[in-house]
C-alpha cells in the first residue's frame, strides 16, 4: 500500500465501464516547483493496481531546466472495472504537500484483441499461444491477464482457451 499522507481525500470514480473490458489509465501531473512533488495513483475496479509520479522538482523536465514534470505518464494497465461498471482512483502524496492530476487517458481493450486491432482474429491467436502458460503460471507479460484471462484467475491456460475460442469464432 502507499506510504504517503492518505488523510487528505483525494479521488473518483470513472462509471458506466464495461466489466468486460480491460482499462488502461494514463496520468499526467505537472506544476513547476523546484519542491520534489510525488503523486501515487492507486486504481480499484475487480482488480487493482497502482503507479508513481514525479509531478515537481528542480530541473525535472525533458530538457533538465523545467522545474515540472513534462515527458512522464504514471501508467496502470489491465484494470477491470467491478460488477457494476465502476473504477476508483485515489491519489496519495506521497513526498511533497500536493497530489496532482492534469489530464487522464482511459483506453479499453477488447477482451482477446491482442493485437488491439478491433477484433478477434489469427493474429490473437499467436498471441494467446505466447501467453499460454499453464494453471498457476505466471505469463511473461502482465497484459496477456488484461487480454486472455476469461476466467480471472491469474493465469492463462485451457480454460482461457474456452473464451478466447468463444471470441474468436472461426478465422
Amino acid at each position: 500500500m502507499g506510504g504517503g499522507n492518505d488523510d487528505i481525500p483525494g479521488g473518483f470514480m470513472l462509471d458506466g465501464l464495461d466489466p468486460a473490458f480491460a482499462y488502461t489509465l494514463r496520468f499526467f501531473g505537472s506544476r513547476r516547483n523546484t519542491q520534489t512533488r510525488v503523486t501515487e495513483y492507486r486504481v480499484t475496479g475487480a482488480n487493482s493496481g497502482m503507479a508513481t509520479l514525479q509531478t515537481t522538482g528542480f530541473n525535472i523536465g525533458a530538457d533538465g531546466a523545467y522545474d515540472g514534470n513534462d515527458d512522464t505518464f504514471g501508467v496502470v494497465g489491465g484494470i477491470r472495472p467491478d460488477a457494476f461498471g465502476q473504477i476508483f482512483v485515489d491519489l496519495t502524496l506521497l513526498q511533497g504537500p500536493f497530489a496532482y492530476i492534469n489530464a487522464l487517458e482511459l483506453t479499453a481493450q477488447q477482451p482477446g484483441d491482442w493485437d488491439a486491432d478491433g477484433d478477434v482474429d489469427a493474429g490473437d491467436a499467436l498471441g494467446f499461444i505466447a501467453c499460454l502458460a499453464g494453471p498457476g503460471q505466471t505469463p511473461f507479460s502482465p497484459d496477456c491477464l488484461s487480454v486472455f484471462d476469461a476466467d480471472f484467475d491469474d493465469d492463462i491456460d485451457l480454460g482461457d482457451f474456452a473464451g478466447f475460442a468463444r471470441l474468436a469464432g472461426t478465422f
